[in-house]
């Protein structure tokens, strides 16, 4: 059977996806067992085919927003910058 020594002989390493770390990766515990505030949202522009409210002012949002690649947050780009970590 050739096709088994090709299989066993050819294992190349591939490479592994950039993935960004899970949100409890990025959260911290103190001592005292509190989770202490993880980095600040990385938001990206993203374009909704349907109306979803904005987290903040709960207002929908038509085109563009912003979403954050970790927790997935929805907010108006106007928003953005009104949102706390």
């Amino acid at each position: 059977m050739p096709w088994i020594k090709s299989c066993l002989c050819n294992q190349e390493k591939k490479k592994s996806p950039n993935i960004s770390p899970p949100i409890h990766l990025l959260l911290k515990n103190d001592d005292n067992g509190i989770v202490a505030q993880g980095p600040s949202h990385a938001f990206r522009c993203k374009t909704f085919k349907k109306p979803r409210p904005c987290h903040l002012c709960h207002q929908p949002i038509i085109n563009e927003g912003s979403c954050c690649r970790v927790c997935k947050y929805v907010c108006h780009k106007v928003c953005e910058s009104k949102v706390s970590t």
